[in-house]
């Protein structure tokens, strides 16, 4: 029996990290598996918390995502936009050009993948996704936004004093 499918709607509004693998845009990797019944011996991704993040520019973002029993699967961070895909990481290793980009993961055997990109740009909005190469695939998105840092300063002094 296949596992229950929850579908993800995303909107897209960013600009891809210098770099990396491109691919055409699928509908159906829209679609993200949900364990369910008795698979214990198969990966799942859990405690995901899809809702929109917001970084403000140069701060440094950090993404997680929390896969259990991966096995011989590999994590990998993507980054979405204009229906095309760009590979950010692969397990423990960086494939995009910008340096800013790194992967923290404990490796002897740790479920946590953090994502980090250094000093953020509004170039960096979009979708970030955590997936895992089973069958079906797993995913985990985040929907990021970067503020410009002068809105920062707005904020802050728009912030009543007691």
């Amino acid at each position: 029996m296949l596992p229950p499918l929850l579908v993800v709607a995303v909107f897209f509004t960013s600009h891809l990290i210098p770099g990396g693998y491109s691919q055409e845009w699928r509908t159906q990797d829209m679609l993200t598996p949900t364990p369910a019944g008795d698979a214990a011996s198969l990966p799942y991704i859990r405690n995901t918390a899809n809702a929109p993040r917001e970084f403000f520019e140069g701060d440094d973002m950090l993404l997680t995502c929390v896969v259990s029993n991966l096995g011989n699967h590999t994590v990998w961070w993507s980054k979405y936009e204009d229906r095309k895909k760009t590979i950010l990481t692969v397990a423990d290793s960086r494939i995009v050009i910008d340096d800013r980009v790194s992967i923290l993961h404990d490796r002897a055997g740790g479920d946590v993948w953090v994502l980090v990109v250094k000093n953020v740009k509004v170039s960096d909005n979009g979708v970030y996704v955590c997936e895992v190469n089973s069958q079906p695939s797993l995913t985990s998105r985040y929907m990021v936004t970067v503020v410009q840092s002068e809105q920062r300063f707005l904020l802050v002094s728009q912030v009543p004093s007691t």
